[in-house]
């Protein structure tokens, strides 16, 4: 307990400390998370979409950008996209593609 009744300087020194107990644990899968290392991570495994309500291929296709799902009832499927099509321009203007693979 005389980890919990300390007083911390700051945020940074009372998550190391939280860090500390946890890995006492031992345990593999237990880890402290801080708040905005947690909205990093929930921010990219919940699986919202935003937007236009696309979600692309990462990296694109060497035409453009593939779609990879479309949300139901969102602007781009209102406006007919499908999964597997591949984005060349928007509003007009080309879009320049970076294939990493």
């Amino acid at each position: 307990m005389k980890a919990v009744k300390k007083q911390y300087k700051d945020r940074q020194e009372a998550y190391q400390a939280i860090r500390k107990m946890v890995s006492s644990l031992n345990d593999p899968y237990t880890r402290f998370l801080s708040p905005e290392q947690l909205d990093s991570l929930t921010s990219t495994t919940t699986g919202d979409i935003a937007g236009i309500g696309l979600e692309l291929y990462p990296g694109g296709t060497k035409d453009g950008l593939q779609v990879l799902n479309v949300e139901r009832e969102g602007p781009a499927f209102r406006n007919g996209l499908k999964p597997d099509d591949v984005i060349i321009e928007i509003d007009g203007e080309e879009i320049a593609v970076s294939i990493t693979a």
